[in-house]
């Protein structure tokens, strides 16, 4: 008894013109699935759930330049944790956690779409959660090492 929707309700001019705007930031209100998981295949969730980040930064920085890449970033990043309140996140810094992507710009390719959501992006080579290794060359090493974060 699952109902999934897919609207297009925001044509991407608008997507565009609102990245440029420094108040804006990149989100994504895709659920989250654990990888092993039984809904996997079973649930068809909506392409962002894999791939939001990466498309963002090949269209806004790589492919449109709207964006630079460091600007895409912080409105992925930065600009969030601010916004919320998460302090020692957002930013690379001494005593912060260590959440960090390595990507090479040039491979970075989301290839989740509406016929196979779960399809992972390509080009992501390292993620750390809080300053522990959970994906290396391009394979999962952790099922996590992050947490729930909670606004104060």
């Amino acid at each position: 008894m699952r109902v999934s929707i897919f609207n297009e309700v925001i044509l991407e001019k608008n997507i565009d013109l609102l990245a440029e705007k420094d108040y804006s930031i990149v989100a994504s209100d895709g659920v989250g699935y654990e990888m092993g998981s039984k809904v996997l295949g079973i649930d068809l969730p909506h392409p962002r759930s894999f791939g939001t980040f990466p498309r963002a930064l090949r269209t806004l920085a790589r492919e449109k330049k709207i964006l630079t890449w460091e600007k895409a970033i912080y409105k992925m990043t930065g600009l969030p944790a601010k916004i919320l309140n998460l302090e020692k996140r957002g930013k690379i810094e001494k005593n912060n956690y260590a959440d960090i992507v390595i990507f090479d710009p040039k491979e970075l390719m989301d290839l989740s779409n509406y016929e196979n959501p779960f399809n992972f992006s390509e080009g992501i080579k390292y993620v750390l959660i809080n300053g522990k290794v959970v994906l290396k060359d391009e394979k999962i090493l952790k099922k996590s090492a992050g947490k729930l974060l909670r606004k104060e």
